[in-house]
């Protein structure tokens, strides 16, 4: 049996189990009669359940036949009794429920030169069952659970024994309320399998036809599908998955060409890094992205208001203004906010399938930022104007108010959950510098005559600073009474 189910095997097998079977033959034949034949014909894996042949001749001019494969497939090639058949299927089962993978082996007999089109014509006498056992490797319950924890749904795809598949499911960690076969597959149309696809985690004696079709079964109802494989007959899976990961090492060039990602190691545990680290690039780009609309709102309605009030100087803000402005915001939304620490909750939180990266809820929020700055600066210049101060100094009183906004804009803007006093004592290095940078900046352009030339603005006295300060607390602080609201709904 060992033998026949080594000239099954590929000469130079890739697949563990046959490099097992050519190693267990290495050490129990005293003769090795490989380098004495050559393989002539070739039935690749086929069938449901799929079955594999090969043809040897030897130097001798005799012909070697091995046939292995699922224990069904090969059964129905051999003249087995009906009843010692099921005593077979039913000691194959008994080796499943083990967690064993399990092979029929045979030898198949033909005199002729010309060879048949399909295996199945090859008569065949049963030899035996090969077992084998390749236990998960201990950290794969842990990071089974790490996906569940990730808010990830696992499914095992395999094409053994239902019996192996649950046995192994069991022993991951992989939840196991039902399992699905491939013949009860073939039997459903893509509107049920769409149905019922979703809540059962193990797939059991699948073939490459119907691994594809669970795939668009789950891409149907709106999943995210990520794919991990590493035969031939994964290929087709692992390119029609969202993500199709390959493994590096025990993975074919065909697997590997098909996936969108090759895990060099073989470590399935870096896919919940990655995950995460995707998910924490989103929270800080939405973070970016709300921080850049907000700040852009007061900036253009201030260039916009002294045509619709006249006491607004008529050039608020000149180039050199806005300029400056954006030189602060470029630096905040791409290094600042990338470096962002996200908590554990939010990583944990899988986004939704199809959702738009900002919600209408979001949008309203983020616009009410920037109008409520614009209104604070507004207040600022009119309080400026209402006390007889020149154009210079109700520019002054505008532009210190919307820079110290954009400075306390950054800071409740780290987080729409948390308040500010908690995301204070979360460590991102680089804040410190840019908001520190910022104030000695707006202090230079305050206080440097040849700044203050620049830029038209004037000194401001200890007490004077009161006004921007407070206005600028007031228009972006009411997000934190917001959030103490929003969080206790």
């Amino acid at each position: 049996m060992l033998e026949y189910a080594m000239w099954a095997s590929e000469i130079s097998p890739f697949d563990p189990m046959e490099q097992s079977v050519h190693h267990f033959y290495g050490k129990a034949f005293q003769v090795d009669e490989r380098p004495n034949t050559r393989m002539i014909k070739e039935y690749p894996l086929a069938g449901h359940p799929p079955v594999m042949t090969h043809i040897f001749r030897h130097n001798n001019g005799n012909l070697i036949i091995g046939c292995k494969g699922a224990l069904e497939g090969v059964l129905s090639m051999c003249d087995v009794p009906q009843e010692k058949k099921q005593q077979i299927l039913q000691r194959g089962e008994a080796y499943a429920a083990q967690g064993y993978r399990v092979l029929g082996v045979a030898r198949g007999h033909w005199n002729n030169d010309s060879f048949p089109e399909t295996q199945n014509e090859i008569p065949c006498t049963f030899l035996g069952i090969i077992t084998f056992y390749d236990p998960p490797d201990p950290h794969i319950p842990e990071v089974i659970r790490s996906f569940y924890d990730a808010g990830v749904d696992v499914k095992m795809i395999t094409g053994d024994y239902p019996e192996t598949a649950l046995a192994i499911a069991r022993q991951t960690g992989i939840h196991t309320n039902a399992c699905l076969q491939g013949t009860d597959i073939q039997q459903m149309s893509d509107s049920e399998l769409a149905a019922v696809v979703q809540q059962t985690p193990v797939f059991a004696r699948v073939n490459p036809v119907l691994k594809l079709r669970i795939i668009e079964a789950l891409k149907q109802q709106g999943e995210i599908v990520s794919m991990t494989g590493d035969g031939v007959n994964d290929a087709p899976a692992l390119k029609a998955a969202h993500i199709g990961i390959a493994m590096g090492k025990r993975g074919t060039d065909v697997a590997r060409g098909a996936a969108g990602l090759v895990l060099s190691k073989d470590d399935i545990g870096k896919m919940t890094d990655a995950i995460y680290l995707g998910r924490r690039i989103n929270s800080n780009f939405l973070k970016a992205i709300r921080y850049i609309i907000s700040i852009h709102i007061p900036i253009i309605l201030l260039v916009m208001f002294p045509a619709f009030f006249n006491w607004m100087p008529g050039m608020l803000f000149s180039p050199v203004h806005v300029i400056f402005l954006e030189l602060l915001m470029g630096p905040t939304c791409s290094i600042v906010y990338e470096n962002e620490h996200t908590p554990v909750s939010d990583l944990s939180r899988p986004v939704e399938s199809g959702s738009s990266l900002l919600q209408r809820s979001q949008l309203g929020i983020t616009v009410m930022q920037g109008l409520m700055i614009a209104a604070g600066c507004t207040a600022a210049g009119f309080y400026a104007y209402s006390h007889n101060l020149n154009e210079s100094a109700i520019r002054t009183y505008v532009f210190t108010t919307l820079v110290l906004s954009n400075i306390l804009l950054t800071l409740v803007n780290r987080s729409f959950k948390k308040s500010i006093w908690h995301t204070i004592q979360v460590k991102n290095r680089l804040m410190p510098w840019m908001l520190s940078i910022t104030l000695l900046l707006l202090i230079i352009i305050v206080y440097v005559p040849q700044a203050n030339q620049i830029f038209q603005v004037i000194p401001l006295k200890p007490a004077e600073w009161v006004v921007p300060v407070l206005l600028a607390v007031i228009s972006t602080g009411w997000i934190e009474i917001w959030k103490l609201f929003n969080t206790r709904k």
